[in-house]
């Protein structure tokens, strides 16, 4: 499954342009998205709603390293 997320998505939160990342979230076979900025997440590209996590964090440091 791949995750599509709209180009040029920009957080809701801090406002940083192109800076929501999907990673996966294997316990319910979905996607989260998250700021690689601020650190908030949430279900959908376009709905960063809610404050950092430390997984959550973990993840997306993971989706950044492998997309260099």
């Amino acid at each position: 499954m791949v995750p599509t997320i709209p180009s040029g998505a920009h957080c809701n939160h801090c406002g940083a342009e192109e800076a929501v990342v999907p990673t996966s979230n294997y316990k319910q076979d979905r996607f989260l998205y998250v700021c690689v900025h601020c650190g908030w997440w949430g279900h959908g590209p376009l709905r960063i709603e809610f404050p950092p996590k430390d997984e959550v964090q973990t993840r997306a440091s993971g989706s950044r390293a492998r997309k260099r």
